[in-house]
């Protein structure tokens, strides 16, 4: 990067650089004038709250979506759908559908009117119109249940939030200090096998998602989403922790900061640049905002130019209006937050 730390700002424009060779050529090293727009931005179907996710217990909607190629199987078996975390597969018969294993060993006969995999361990089969319930043995034969060992999957919404606890010998003993809190599904599993600074339910009409239920969770600095489908299946997004809009010439974006690395990264990166107070310097075409909105930054909002305009919008002492200060910093400093954004920042937004 251009800018760094040690904030020497020259621009590196017309420096000598011996180099010996036969006819003894003097070669310039110079600074190129262009600056790319990040190519991710353009991607906007792909830039969402929740790009980054970090986990999931069990993709419900992949793990029964019919594929338009059909799965071969040793035994002729025609299959079109691969269920999730078993060498197993839905098999047509007849307008049926059985279950048969990934050497030809039919596992279900293609009986079935509707075969789904509701959670890793459990499966619904519909047979003349009634839903029956299994779960697989260590060898994926499946176990039909027979009582109601199941029924706490569609009781909606009993998710629990408990205080963390410790094991000290024979005893449990709640956490002394700096309490955390698990999350519990009704079976008494902790969901993303860890705990948190808070969690607390969160309105998943504001988020904009489809789901059963949506939790905000904090640990540290970090925030995360946690949110389920009907059967408590659920998926673990990292939160958003500011908004960066860039323009370069007719080339807009916008995307968010879904890494807690990556903000304390780019404030690292914005603390070296050396700041000149000047009121004078006026804003290009060319620039990128941040608009943080986590941790004591928050409300706090970046403006720099390609020029080396920077403007820094922060909340006043009183908590109730903003102040807005003026600064002249390197050009270079320009690039080097786009080197950031389009090498970084675009890390989140990739996709396999």
């Amino acid at each position: 990067m251009a800018c760094s730390c040690g904030n020497d700002n020259s621009d590196k424009i017309g420096v000598v650089t011996p180099f010996e060779n036969e006819e003894d050529e003097i070669h310039f090293v110079t600074k190129t004038d262009v600056i790319k727009f990040p190519e991710f931005l353009s991607d906007k179907e792909s830039i969402s709250r929740f790009s980054r996710l970090v986990h999931t217990s069990f993709d419900y909607e992949k793990t029964n979506s019919e594929t338009e190629d059909e799965i071969s199987v040793d035994g002729g078996y025609k299959c079109d759908v691969a269920f999730s975390g078993v060498n197993l597969y839905r098999f047509i018969y007849n307008g049926n559908y059985g279950v048969v294993d990934d050497i030809g060993n039919v596992k279900l006969q293609g009986v079935y009117s509707s075969i789904r995999q509701l959670r890793p361990e459990l499966f619904e089969l519909v047979y003349n119109g009634k839903a029956t319930y299994a779960t697989l043995d260590e060898d994926n034969n499946f176990v039909f249940v027979e009582d109601d060992s199941v029924k706490w999957v569609f009781e909606k919404n009993k998710l629990e939030i408990t205080q963390a606890t410790i094991e000290a010998g024979d005893n449990v003993t709640e956490v002394p200090e700096g309490v955390k809190y698990h999350l519990k599904t009704p079976d008494g599993k902790i969901v993303y096998d860890r705990s948190f600074d808070s969690i607390a339910e969160t309105s998943k009409d504001t988020l904009g998602i489809e789901c059963e239920i949506v939790f905000t969770a904090y640990s540290g600095g970090s925030c995360f989403y946690i949110v389920f489908d009907e059967f408590y299946n659920y998926k673990v997004y990292e939160g958003s922790y500011g908004n960066v809009k860039v323009q370069i010439g007719e080339d807009k974006g916008e995307c968010f900061i879904l890494s807690y690395e990556h903000l304390l990264q780019v404030l690292s990166l914005f603390s070296c640049f050396d700041f000149e107070q000047n009121s004078a310097v006026t804003p290009t075409e060319n620039v990128i905002q941040f608009d943080f909105n986590s941790g004591k930054n928050a409300q706090t909002m970046y403006s720099i130019s390609d020029n080396g305009y920077c403007e820094i919008v922060s909340p006043a002492d009183d908590g109730l209006s903003f102040v807005t200060t003026k600064y002249k910093v390197s050009s270079e400093c320009f690039a080097d937050v786009i080197d950031w954004i389009d090498s970084v920042l675009s890390t989140e937004y990739t996709f396999e």
